[in-house]
């Protein structure tokens, strides 16, 4: 009898390839995150620690007033560019789950097979004992 061979190899290696390609861009899109929140972060960091405008001077206030304004803009830009890393690390864990469903039921398809081509091997190992068994009583019978 044949040794067992799947023939979906080349496809399941193909598969095993993408998604660990996945991987590697899932925790890229992972690490971008961890920087995105980290200026989110800092930018809030920044703006409460700066001084409360004391008021004085006209011109010294429009400054703080100006500046407390781009920090704030600077946290509107963090946290909507940390919103938009969130949806991209979505995308690339759906396309890594993808992948890996695909490898996991090409990996069941060969489990299956290989169980099935044993069973095979076994029956016929079992037939031709049977049939050496039955030619040895008839051999004996004559």
């Amino acid at each position: 009898m044949m040794r067992y061979r799947f023939r979906l190899q080349q496809v399941l290696r193909v598969r095993t390839i993408e998604r660990d390609r996945a991987v590697g861009v899932v925790a890229r899109a992972r690490a971008e995150l961890l920087r995105t929140e980290h200026r989110t972060v800092e930018a809030r960091r920044l703006y409460q620690s700066m001084p409360e405008p004391d008021g004085t001077d006209i011109r010294e206030l429009q400054s703080q007033m100006r500046v407390r304004n781009l920090l704030v803009d600077a946290i509107a830009a963090a946290q909507a560019a940390e919103a938009q890393q969130r949806v991209v690390v979505e995308e690339c864990l759906a396309i890594w789950t993808e992948a890996d469903k695909k490898v996991r039921l090409l990996e069941e398809l060969d489990q299956r097979s290989r169980e099935r081509h044993e069973a095979l091997v076994l029956a016929h190992q079992q037939q031709e004992l049977d049939d050496l068994v039955t030619s040895r009583r008839a051999g004996a019978a004559s």
